[in-house]
């Protein structure tokens, strides 16, 4: 529970004028909200713009953006941010951000890089983390450079502009050549939406595929968004996966994979499919409600062989809402009768904010319909434990209104080590389990008596590759198991252990 989230990255190119692109790319940030509510902003091409490129970013939520409560104000960007494409961004804050500092707006996304030849002046949206972040910012500011912010779109930025010194604006073979260049150079995960004032965009996915990206268009646009619910809410059907890999340009209506520098492997964060997608979404040909079903009916069928539920007061509770498919199954299985007593508020994942915000939102986040568990025992449904703040939250507003017994189900294993491709648990100390060495049932035992309560369960890990259909030849359980998939990923670990060992 309350995890940071993954950014979002959207691109449109429209074929014909009947819809305005500023009302596209409203639709497809919003649809993309649950990945980001720190900051939004687009970033719109027009010939008719006098710099060709005009940008619009917000501190806050896709709403905050747009102002929708003003209808003169929302007009009027309807308005003037008429063009012919555009990118767009919603994010969270992926670099340390200090508790309680407030996200500038210098940091919002898209980045613009300013350039007397339009080929060169454009924008850039970045979702995932450089794990070698530190050594290239060096680089930069070792050749003279002055960074402004903190974030991993700046490097990249930089590291385009460099490359685009050495080509002209002759297209597409140019395109290909800048952004292996750029690629060839940063480690971790990545996906990226670029746009020129020339009205070329480009997209870009990682070599492993760590997070989701689709491409897809019909009759009036083509579209790229990290999920598919984004494509499938403008009526696009007709999408397909960013491969990993690879560079795609759209130019003048047509979309031309430029280049596809593919590794073999893959290593598709896992954590998409049991938190951080939306349910709706098909990433990387699979259905993410499909995998939430199946983990809820593997830990069933996991939970059947150590307990029999024969009394009449147990009942299954989800914690909403990415557990909801989960909490079905797994009750189908137990044949324990579900309630959907536990409502959640639209304060914000607890994963998106700094400490003390998060206490905040956890303490309102969530309600319980009056006298629904009184006598009960209670089985709460959950996609996964982080820190376990809210876990103890839930549990004792439970417990609290009358339950009799609390357990908790979870359909992930115990996260033992920190992330450096974009999550937001960079440390071990941020981690219920952080380091913890001891076997599934003593991790069970421990966070059960941390969190208040009467027991927990994991899923295995052979259920949760079989819910994925793959394992680490397809999948990324570095937080899981500490087998990082690229070479500055093991360096990070390093780094962390031996940090944590000083502490110790």
């Amino acid at each position: 529970m309350g995890v940071k989230e993954e950014c979002g990255v959207i691109a449109c190119v429209l074929k014909t004028k009947t819809i305005p692109i500023s009302s596209v790319i409203y639709n497809l940030l919003s649809e993309l909200q649950h990945r980001g509510q720190t900051s939004a902003g687009m970033t719109i091409f027009s010939p008719d713009f006098q710099n060709r490129l005009r940008s619009l970013k917000s501190v806050g939520k896709v709403a905050d953006l747009f102002r929708v409560w003003d209808k003169t104000y929302f007009k009027s960007v309807m308005n003037d941010y008429c063009g012919n494409a555009g990118i767009g961004h919603v994010r969270y804050a992926t670099s340390d951000v200090k508790d309680d500092m407030v996200l500038s707006l210098e940091e919002a996304q898209p980045f613009f890089r300013r350039h007397g030849h339009p080929w060169k002046r454009f924008a850039v949206a970045f979702n995932g983390h450089l794990t070698n972040y530190e050594s290239l910012r060096e680089k930069l500011i070792g050749r003279g450079y002055i960074l402004d912010t903190f974030v991993d779109t700046e490097v990249l930025m930089h590291l385009i502009s460099l490359s685009l010194k050495n080509y002209s604006e002759d297209c597409p073979s140019s395109f290909s050549k800048v952004f292996e260049e750029v690629i060839d150079q940063i480690d971790g995960s990545f996906c990226f939406s670029f746009m020129n004032a020339l009205g070329d965009v480009v997209v870009a996915r990682d070599k492993l595929g760590f997070r989701p990206l689709v491409i897809g268009e019909n009759e009036n646009m083509i579209c790229v968004a990290s999920e598919s619910k984004a494509l499938t809410k403008l009526g696009i059907v007709n999408f397909r996966d960013v491969e990993p890999g690879e560079i795609i340009l759209i130019k003048d209506d047509k979309i031309q994979s430029i280049s596809l520098k593919n590794c073999g492997r893959r290593a598709h964060c896992h954590f998409e499919y049991v938190y951080f997608s939306h349910t709706c979404s098909i990433n990387d040909k699979i259905l993410v409600n499909d995998v939430r079903t199946r983990l809820g009916r593997i830990l069933g069928c996991e939970e059947k062989l150590k307990h029999r539920f024969v009394e009449e007061d147990w009942v299954v509770i989800p914690v909403p809402s990415t557990s909801i498919p989960s909490a079905n199954s797994y009750s189908q299985e137990t044949r324990v009768p579900i309630e959907f007593s536990l409502l959640k508020s639209d304060g914000g994942r607890g994963f998106i904010n700094s400490c003390s915000m998060r206490k905040i939102i956890m303490d309102s986040k969530y309600n319980l319909v009056p006298n629904s568990v009184i006598g009960k025992k209670v089985i709460l449904v959950d996609d996964s434990i982080v820190r376990g703040e809210t876990s103890k939250r839930v549990i004792k507003l439970i417990r609290d209104a009358g339950a009799k017994e609390v357990h908790l189900r979870i359909t992930e294993l115990p996260i033992r080590f920190p992330c450096c491709y974009g999550v937001d648990f960079h440390s071990f100390d941020e981690l219920i389990v952080g380091g913890f060495e001891g076997t599934l049932e003593e991790a069970e035992e421990f966070v059960a008596k941390e969190i208040g309560a009467d027991s927990l369960g994991y899923v295995s890990m052979e259920g949760l590759k079989d819910a994925l259909g793959g394992g680490e030849d397809k999948f990324c359980f570095a937080c899981l198991n500490g087998k990082y998939p690229t070479l500055a990923g093991d360096e990070f670990l390093k780094k962390k252990l031996e940090l944590r060992d000083k502490i110790t």
